[in-house]
């Protein structure tokens, strides 16, 4: 597997690069060590093909999960829509020790990573890209040319 290492200083993190890595989210949720109850925001392109998979995965690995689908699309990047995931999150028994996971592509990735950030004044997160673009934008930030 090809890793590359980000080096932030104590903010450094490591992004996996290879081929069936969604059939090993599990496991690598646990290597991370994340313990708490996952909130999975997707969209409603992606959601059909690959949120029960990712779901099924970390439930048989004993992880408790929320699903939470958006409309797929650049209007989703809303503050409505970071109040119905956070409100969304809380009824469903979230807490500080619980992390997000952002199952798509780059409006996703944006949307998930604001409410991880906001949530309970910042819990941990987790991005699993969907696409090319999604993916060297939540990994390094920088978007191809």
């Amino acid at each position: 597997m090809a890793t590359v290492h980000v080096n932030l200083g104590n903010r450094s993190y490591d992004v996996l690069c290879d081929y069936g890595l969604l059939q090993s989210t599990a496991k690598i949720i646990r290597e991370a060590g994340l313990q708490g109850k996952a909130a999975i925001i997707t969209d409603s392109n992606v959601a059909p093909h690959y949120l029960a998979a990712v779901t099924s995965q970390l439930e048989s690995e004993g992880y408790s999960t929320s699903s939470h689908i958006v409309t797929a699309g650049e209007a989703s990047k809303s503050l409505i829509n970071l109040e119905t995931l956070c409100r969304e999150m809380t009824q469903q028994g979230h807490d500080r020790s619980s992390y997000v996971i952002a199952l798509g592509g780059g409006v996703v990735g944006d949307l998930a990573g604001f409410v991880a950030s906001v949530f309970y004044r910042g819990i941990p997160f987790v991005q699993i890209p969907t696409t090319i673009v999604s993916l060297v934008d939540s990994s390094v930030g920088a978007k191809p040319e």
